[in-house]
């Protein structure tokens, strides 16, 4: 009998959830358990571990059949608060006056810095990415994209 992709997570969930911090499985133990095919239990293991690396914790909010993501907690990374601040003004494509956006209140700690670095423009009540502002955070999106694409074993 095939399973949906959310019963295999679920019948994974709780088979993790038995042990212990330090508790060492082999992948045949817990395809046993749960009664799945030792590749199926291997390939979902890697997508759980990498999603778990590489995505913000985040919750999934119904309301009148329409589902909304709220991010929770930011994705875990090595780049400082001014780098991390940086590549969100970069994935939100402020590079010029035209494509500028609104600081958000916890942002204001960075970006007096990032104004004094000539890392940010401020127009206004908006904010956009100077000419090394976009170079650094390219710079850092690539450093991202290298983690984020590292093998998963």
């Amino acid at each position: 009998m095939r399973r949906s992709p959310q019963d295999i997570i679920f019948a994974l969930s709780h088979a993790l959830k038995e042990g212990q911090k330090g508790d060492e499985y082999s992948v045949a133990k817990i395809a046993k358990r749960t009664n799945m095919h030792y590749m199926t239990v291997n390939d979902y293991l890697s997508m759980i571990e990498y999603i778990q690396c590489n995505t913000p914790k985040f919750s999934k909010v119904e309301q009148r059949g329409n589902a909304r993501i709220i991010i929770s907690q930011e994705m875990e990374t090595d780049f400082s608060e001014s780098d991390r601040f940086l590549l969100r003004i970069f994935d939100k494509g402020a590079f010029g006056k035209s494509t500028a956006v609104a600081p958000e209140s916890f942002e204001s700690l960075c970006l007096e810095e990032l104004i004094e670095n000539k890392d940010i423009i401020r127009t206004d009540s908006k904010i956009y990415l100077s000419r090394s502002g976009i170079t650094k955070a390219v710079d850092i999106a690539d450093q991202r994209e290298e983690k984020i694409m590292r093998p998963l074993n």
